[in-house]
């Protein structure tokens, strides 16, 4: 018994370091290429692009074989279903009850319930974005329009896009470190830009989020019930 109780111990610990333990990615992006880290206790892991593996037929005819089985599994479970309700409602029928019918998601919404939900959402997206934090931000552009006056007025749109991107971004999420240089390139043939972001997070501040408002999501339920009867 001592040994299950170490053992289940352990694993409350390796759960509550996996909580605790920063998480995030890194993307890097410029001219024609993409790449993205996951960072998982520091160690940085490339996601993207990933190198394929060139299957063998063997390997090919085994995934066809397993997809259709699935299929067939899933059509198989449809039909015993639709025949499962066929049953209930002819034993129904002949009972002389009435087949409840259910409602889907959308019948139950009335326009307090949609605005609760809508203050929900709004309440959802600041949380979650809340609950990432920003290493750093750093975007380096070289701004070409084709000509001087293309470029120019490229140019200015771009500065104004991020002049009021980034103070949202850093109401929103945490940014320690932010460097954006735009410059216009009237000798160049192309726009050039390289982009690095790094988001990071803790699980169990999501994991708190989500609890809250699940409890938020399911009094709005409760209370909607409540009303309609």
């Amino acid at each position: 018994m001592k040994w299950i109780g170490f053992i289940l111990l352990g694993l409350l610990g390796l759960i509550l370091l996996i909580l605790i333990c920063p998480i995030g990615v890194r993307i890097d992006a410029s001219n024609g290429a993409l790449a993205v880290y996951a960072r998982v206790f520091g160690i940085p892991i490339k996601v993207f692009p990933m190198k394929k593996k060139e299957k063998t037929s063997e390997e090919l005819a085994r995934e066809e074989a397993e997809k259709k089985a699935k299929a067939e599994k899933k059509e198989q479970e449809k039909e015993a279903k639709a025949a499962a309700e066929k049953a209930r409602a002819e034993q129904l029928a002949a009972e002389g009850k009435p087949v409840p019918k259910k409602k889907s998601f959308v019948q139950t919404l009335t326009f307090d319930k949609v605005c609760d939900l809508l203050s929900l959402a709004k309440e959802v997206i600041t949380k979650v974005l809340r609950g990432f934090y920003i290493p750093s931000f750093r975007l380096y552009a070289h701004v070409n329009g084709g000509d001087a006056a293309n470029t120019a007025i490229m140019y200015g749109g771009a500065c104004s896009f991020m002049g009021g991107v980034m103070p949202h971004l850093e109401r929103v999420c945490r940014i320690k470190k932010t460097d954006v240089q735009l410059y216009p390139d009237f000798e160049g043939s192309e726009t050039v830009f390289d982009l690095s972001v790094s988001i990071m997070t803790v699980p169990i501040r999501l994991v708190a989020v989500a609890l809250i408002l699940l409890v938020k999501y399911l009094k709005i339920n409760k209370k909607h019930k409540a009303v309609q009867k």
